[in-house]
C-alpha cells in the first residue's frame, strides 16, 4: 500500500525541457523551481494535480508512478 498523498511523482526530461518556466508559473503549490537553468521538482508539495503536465508545450513533463512496496 503506498502510504504518502501522491500516486506519482513528476520527473523532468531534460532532453526536451526547454527551460520556458511555464510550468513554475502555473503551478499553484510551488512544486516546480528554475535553479541554475534546471528544472527542479519537490515531489513533496506536489499534490497530483498535472497542471504543469498540461502547460509544459515541449511534454518534457512525465508522471513516475511510485510503486507500492513488495510484500
Amino acid at each position: 500500500m503506498i502510504t504518502g498523498k501522491n500516486l506519482f511523482d513528476v520527473v523532468v526530461d531534460e532532453a526536451l525541457c526547454h527551460q520556458c518556466a511555464a510550468c513554475v508559473g502555473i503551478c499553484p503549490f510551488g512544486a516546480l523551481q528554475m535553479s541554475e537553468s534546471r528544472l527542479v521538482v519537490n515531489n513533496d508539495d506536489c499534490t497530483d494535480c498535472q497542471w504543469c503536465l498540461r502547460i509544459c508545450p515541449f511534454h518534457a513533463l512525465k508522471e513516475r508512478p511510485l510503486l507500492p512496496a513488495a510484500a
